[in-house]
């Protein structure tokens, strides 16, 4: 099933994609058998629109995200960033994409270089993907995206071991916004820090998408998250995608089972879309 993006420029077209992963073999007589991840995925994200991508664990979500990347090499299926299918582009060609997509990880501890101080590790997709950058600009990049975060620019010659977890991911997402990209993948990027500050992380992320223009594929398995920073909802099970539409009519008239299940298994307490005050400060 297709999740159908509103008119306008896409940043993002994923069609029919098929992803399949070896595994053990029972005898060595018995052919590999194969997980299919993804079974024929298809979704579209246009500029400045957020699509979350909701399922259980085990359900392909980051695989998908992978797979847009080209971080995973799919049996069929199409990728197109910007318009171009990262797939049959020559590695030099897709290095230079690559900077229009940037990822912001669930583990705001693990992916942080400890031994690094935090100007290097968000500059490092700068470093990777644009040449010829030069130092004042590059620091002026660094400090730029910093702030943009509710950071300091002096946080820069910190390790990552003075933060805290909702300041990690914060460095994060600066780190993600340093080539200044067209598409933010998130992968659950809430989900390991506090109660208490996830809406704070949230709320910037949804500030940073009014400033920047950015398209937001959102990956989650929460939906009072989902509700909060998307305008679609596809839906994962099995590595297919079973349903989708705006987020209001998901969450107000749910078509498959499934969807319902995972809606009935969300806590009422209170309208997730509310603002939390002082979102744009580091928590």
């Amino acid at each position: 099933m297709s999740a159908q993006a509103p008119g306008g420029e896409m940043v993002l077209r994923v069609e029919n994609l098929v992803l399949e992963y070896p595994l053990p073999r029972q005898s060595l007589f018995a052919p590999a058998p194969r997980h299919r991840a993804l079974d024929g995925v298809s979704l579209q994200v246009a500029r400045g629109e957020s699509l979350a991508v909701v399922g259980e664990s085990g359900s392909g979500k980051s695989s998908l995200a992978r797979a847009v990347l080209a971080l995973e090499q799919p049996g069929a299926g199409r990728v197109e960033l910007m318009g171009q299918d990262v797939f049959a582009l020559s590695p030099g060609a897709l290095r230079g994409l690559r900077r229009h997509a940037q990822m912001v990880f669930q583990d705001p501890y693990g992916s942080l270089d400890p031994r690094r101080k935090v100007g290097w590790i968000v500059a490092e997709p700068l470093d990777a993907l644009e040449s010829g950058v030069g130092a004042a600009a590059r620091q002026a990049r660094i400090a730029e995206v910093l702030v943009s975060v509710g950071l300091k620019a002096r946080d820069a010659e910190k390790f990552p071991h003075e933060f805290s977890g909702g300041q990690r991911q914060r460095i994060a997402i600066a780190r993600a916004l340093i080539t200044h990209p067209a598409l933010i993948i998130a992968d659950e990027p809430v989900s390991a820090l506090d109660v208490s500050v996830q809406a704070q992380v949230l709320n910037l992320f949804m500030d940073l998408r009014e400033r920047l223009g950015l398209s937001y594929l959102f990956i989650s398995h929460d939906l009072a998250v989902v509700r909060h920073v998307a305008d679609r909802v596809a839906v994962m099970r099995h590595g297919q995608i079973v349903e989708e539409g705006a987020v209001e009519q998901v969450f107000r008239e749910p078509q498959h089972p499934y969807t319902r299940k995972l809606l009935a298994a969300v806590p009422r307490v209170g309208h997730p879309r509310q603002a939390v005050a002082g979102a744009t400060t580091a928590p």
